[in-house]
């Protein structure tokens, strides 16, 4: 990871660039918890304008599962390739299954004589089913994926509640900020590196807050869940978010 913890600049003299580093955190693992911020800061707005982590897994403990026969086979989490995943799957199957990656199209190929696979045997298989690129049913050998596999690409969603000095900071309604960010992660060709890609348009957030309310945070509690919804606490490696935030009375777009 990067030999920072926290960083702070001050630019234009209108917002501070905070990066946070989940190592760090106070409370909590890498999926869900809370890190302090390095000082009280006042702010109109919240940007996530980065967020790096190494590899992610693609095979996790949400989709580690394939059902074939009447067997039940637990995949190794990890992240993988198309080599190196089609490789797994066949030896946990004892050989029972071939899968292949097409270098053309990245389509999925199973084949053996194992009578059917069902993906749609549990949640596993059926999240498994949606990586591999196959619809979420039983399917006979051999049997070709309808998209290409999605292994170097992953929706994730950062949702961050900003704490003050009172808990946590509440909106006009009385209810607990909360900033969604969704990202598209996604491992570069040296397999070092996620990069965040703003999809949505919820990068910048504003800020309201009731009259006698403070802005100043110090606190960011964090939730990181995966395209399924699951919390990726399953990462056992740490990230980095830098968020840039816009001083109050000073905000500027």
């Amino acid at each position: 990871m990067c030999d920072h913890q926290f960083k702070r600049r001050k630019n234009e003299g209108n917002y501070f660039i905070h990066t946070v580093d989940s190592r760090l955190r106070k409370t909590g693992d890498r999926g869900k918890g809370t890190i302090d911020l390095p000082h009280d800061v006042a702010s109109e707005s919240i940007e996530l304008i980065q967020f790096l982590m190494p590899p992610f897994y693609n095979i996790t403990p949400y989709n580690n599962e394939l059902r074939y026969d009447a067997v039940t086979v637990a995949l190794t989490v990890g992240s993988y390739d198309t080599t190196t995943l089609a490789a797994m799957i066949n030896t946990a199957s004892g050989a029972v299954l071939t899968v292949t990656f097409s270098t053309t199209t990245y389509l999925c190929t199973i084949t053996g004589p194992a009578a059917s696979v069902n993906f749609n045997f549990s949640s596993k298989t059926r999240q498994l089913a949606k990586l591999l690129g196959f619809a979420a049913a039983s399917i006979s050998t051999p049997y070709v994926g309808t998209s290409g596999a999605q292994l170097n690409l992953k929706k994730a969603f950062l949702k961050i509640n900003i704490m003050n000095n009172r808990g946590r900071a509440k909106n006009l309604l009385g209810f607990p900020f909360s900033y969604g960010f969704d990202m598209t992660l996604q491992n570069d060709h040296n397999g070092l590196w996620n990069v965040m890609d703003n999809d949505s348009g919820l990068a910048k957030q504003k800020v309201s807050t009731p009259e006698g309310e403070t802005k100043a945070f110090q606190e960011i509690e964090y939730e990181l869940r995966d395209e399924n919804g699951n919390f990726m606490d399953y990462l056992n490696m740490d990230w980095i978010a830098t968020f840039k935030l816009v001083l109050q009375d000073q905000l500027t777009y």
